[in-house]
């Protein structure tokens, strides 16, 4: 993997999570709060959040091990 394949990969999933965790505050009608973003996760969410967490130290561990 070259590094930007690795930026890339780690940026996609960066991007995923934050969409996660806007569209649960949104879908409650309030505005995105930085400091507190998995506030208004529901269980489902915290999950799909902790799934891209663990795939993006995946990565992060492939890509530390090739360098």
């Amino acid at each position: 993997m070259t590094q930007e394949e690795f930026y890339n990969t780690i940026i996609e999933i960066a991007n995923k999570i934050f969409l996660i965790r806007e569209y649960s505050y949104q879908r409650r009608g309030c505005k995105f709060d930085p400091r507190r973003p998995d506030l208004m996760l529901s269980p489902c969410e915290k999950d799909r959040v902790v799934a891209l967490e663990e795939q993006a130290q995946q990565v992060l561990s492939t890509f530390s091990e090739t360098q």
